[in-house]
């Protein structure tokens, strides 16, 4: 997310994150079709920039904790079920 934040409102393509960050085309698409889907990531022109969720969970030290929160105690909670 940051890499993508970094750009601004020029955003990013994804091969220049396939090159910057090292990963395959492949890796990289499936996280940025995700991240579409859940409005972490803004597409236009094929270039990616942060959007509002991703901006709060890159950003905002409370909706980052909380998230946590849900997979630790919630998420995690299910498997520990007896």
């Amino acid at each position: 997310m940051a890499k993508v934040d970094d750009t601004g409102n020029e955003g990013i393509k994804l091969i220049q994150l396939t090159h910057d960050l090292k990963l395959s085309e492949y890796t990289i698409h499936v996280l940025l079709d995700m991240g579409l889907s859940m409005g972490v990531f803004g597409c236009k022109d094929e270039r990616y920039r942060l959007d509002k969720t991703g901006y709060f969970l890159l950003y905002d030290d409370v909706a980052f904790k909380n998230l946590n929160f849900v997979d630790d105690v919630c998420y995690q909670g299910l498997f520990d079920q007896k």
